[in-house]
């Protein structure tokens, strides 16, 4: 991807992504991409401005990672954890049974805390 490092000190970049837009979804795949390269210790993105600060103690392979970085072949990885954006995005998909809209956050509010959340119970009925 191209990218233009706008500031650098020892251990700290913050680079800016030339990606036009940048949803949250792409945000956690750049921030979850960035993690798992050998040597980050941090990662910070900022979807409104494309930018990310990058903590590291080996410059060439953060380096290397944004060059070879696409958000395509990143989502492909499946580096996204469970309660992200994107999960959400997954969670709040209709169900078969209708539900409030209270009780569906209570399900992502649940599934976030607790991935192994069994039981759904509604703010509104308390059932």
């Amino acid at each position: 991807m191209k990218c233009k490092i706008l500031h650098e000190s020892k251990g700290r970049l913050r680079v800016h992504l030339f990606c036009g837009k940048m949803s949250l979804d792409n945000a956690d795949v750049l921030e979850y991409y960035l993690r798992a390269v050998n040597g980050v210790t941090d990662v910070s993105v900022y979807d409104r401005t494309c930018d990310a600060v990058i903590v590291f103690t080996d410059r060439k392979a953060v380096l290397k990672a944004l060059a070879a970085f696409a958000f395509e072949k990143a989502q492909k990885m499946c580096l996204v954890r469970p309660g992200s954006a994107i999960t959400a995005k997954i969670l709040a998909l209709p169900l078969s049974v209708s539900l409030p809209p209270s009780a569906t956050f209570t399900v992502l509010y649940k599934m976030a805390l607790s991935p192994f959340a069994i039981s759904v119970t509604s703010p509104v009925t308390g059932r």
